[in-house]
C-alpha cells in the first residue's frame, strides 16, 4: 500500500467456472482482494493464463475489469491483447505491455484474429508496440514471461533480447518466469529485471 503502483504477473485464472486443466486457479472473489491489497495492474501474458480454459481465461478479464485492476499480455482477440496500460502517477505516465514465450496449451492460447488469449513473444510485435507507445507516456515497462536457464545465469537469447527492447525505446523490462531470481541489469540507463524469482 506504500507504493505508487504495484505490478504483479497473474499467473493463473480467476474463474468459478468448474472445469480446471492446468494447476493455478483462484476463486473470481480474489480479484477484488488483489484490488484491496494494493494491486493496481497484472500481466497476463503467461503458460498458465488457460489453466481454466478459455472461459477461465474470459473471466479473468471481466473479473480484473470489475476489480479495478489493470491488466495487459491479453485479451478478446490480438489487437485487444497488444493494448497497453496507461496509469498516471504523481505525474508520470507509465505505459505497460505484456508477452509471454509459451504457453503449457499451444497456439490456441495466443490472442489471433477473432480469438481471445494472450500475446507471444514475437520481437517483431513487441518493437512495434513500443515504437506505438512511447510517444504517448514517460516510460514504457515490458513485461516478458520468458525461459531461461534453470542456473542462476541469464541466457544469452534473453540478454539479446532485451537489449534490442531497450534499443527500440522501452526504459523497463520486467523479465519473469524462473522460480529462481536472476540478475538486474542496467543498460543504456535502462533496467532490466531478468527475474525477481517468486515472491
Amino acid at each position: 500500500h506504500a507504493a505508487d503502483l504495484v505490478f504483479v504477473n497473474n499467473e493463473g485464472a480467476l474463474s468459478d467456472h468448474k472445469r480446471q486443466v492446468g494447476s493455478n486457479k483462484s476463486p473470481e472473489k480474489f480479484g477484488k482482494v488483489m484490488q484491496e491489497a494494493g494491486i493496481g495492474i497484472v500481466n497476463l501474458a503467461n503458460n498458465h493464463t488457460f489453466d481454466a480454459e478459455e472461459r477461465g481465461f474470459l473471466d479473468t478479464l471481466r473479473v480484473l475489469n470489475a476489480a479495478g485492476v489493470a491488466h495487459v499480455g491479453g485479451g478478446n482477440d490480438l489487437n485487444d491483447a497488444r493494448k497497453p496500460a496507461i496509469i498516471t502517477r504523481n505525474g508520470i505516465k507509465l505505459g505497460f505491455l505484456g508477452y509471454t514465450q509459451f504457453s503449457n496449451f499451444g497456439e490456441s492460447a495466443y490472442a489471433a484474429d477473432g480469438r481471445p488469449g494472450v500475446v507471444p513473444m514475437d520481437p517483431f510485435l513487441i518493437k512495434e508496440d513500443i515504437r506505438k507507445l512511447r510517444p504517448q507516456v514517460d516510460y514504457v515497462l515490458v513485461a516478458i514471461h520468458w525461459s531461461t536457464s534453470v542456473s542462476k545465469v541469464v541466457s544469452p537469447e534473453n540478454r539479446k533480447l532485451a537489449h534490442e527492447l531497450i534499443d527500440a525505446g522501452a526504459d523497463v523490462i520486467l523479465g519473469h518466469h524462473p522460480p529462481h531470481p536472476k540478475g538486474v541489469e542496467v543498460y543504456k540507463g535502462k533496467v532490466i529485471f531478468y527475474a525477481p524469482s517468486n515472491v
